[in-house]
């Protein structure tokens, strides 16, 4: 049971790490819909970590783990702010996610989390593509090969090269997604969309 912040929220956020099929729900009750079991464990485990009162100047206590949390409270009221988010505000929550991602004492997974997030700012409110890629990069470099986030990097890539205007660049990287993920994580929704936008993007 969240605490901290709103179901919504934490399921807006929680889809950008772990990308489902979809997310029906409410304010108070939200549900990310994975066809893959896997996907489904790793999202569930993480979920507790945003449950974190988002806020535009957090006090979450010293130490990587005060500074990824306070990170999290920062993204976490960007989506919250809807449409219309502080300029300042974006800058300094990804800052501090990419001062998380780069803190060595955190547990691989957080900092992971914390580059993709970084990602997304520099993608959906700073409209920096090449920014995001470089998040996307840094964060991928963090987990294993052939994992479930490893793949999450690589579809934010491929977006980010598709908002560029890099079609075929984007449809290699959509082609990778599925050489490398489609036997082991073939009923993902982002091995199936990467399936099909690899076509249109090269076509």
């Amino acid at each position: 049971m969240l605490q901290h912040v709103g179901a919504r929220t934490c399921g807006q956020t929680l889809e950008m790490l772990y990308v489902p099929t979809g997310r029906p729900g409410s304010l108070s009750e939200t549900y990310l819909i994975f066809e893959n079991r896997a996907e489904f464990d790793a999202a569930s485990a993480f979920a507790p970590k945003l449950d974190v009162l988002p806020s535009t100047e957090p006090d979450e206590g010293p130490g990587s783990q005060g500074l990824f949390r306070s990170g999290i409270a920062m993204f976490l009221e960007v989506i919250e702010s809807g449409v219309v988010v502080e300029e300042d505000l974006i800058a300094a929550c990804e800052r501090r996610l990419t001062e998380a991602a780069n803190a060595s004492d955190l547990p691989t997974v957080d900092r992971w989390a914390a580059g993709v997030l970084a990602g997304r700012i520099a993608a959906a409110y700073r409209y920096d593509q090449v920014a995001a890629k470089s998040h996307n990069a840094m964060a991928e470099k963090l987990v294993p090969p052939g994992s479930i986030e490893a793949m999450t990097c690589q579809w934010w890539t491929a977006e980010a090269l598709t908002e560029q205007g890099k079609p075929s660049e984007a449809a290699l990287v959509y082609e990778g997604i599925v050489a490398t993920f489609a036997a082991r994580y073939g009923n993902a929704h982002i091995v199936r969309r990467a399936t099909a936008n690899r076509m249109q993007k090269g076509g």
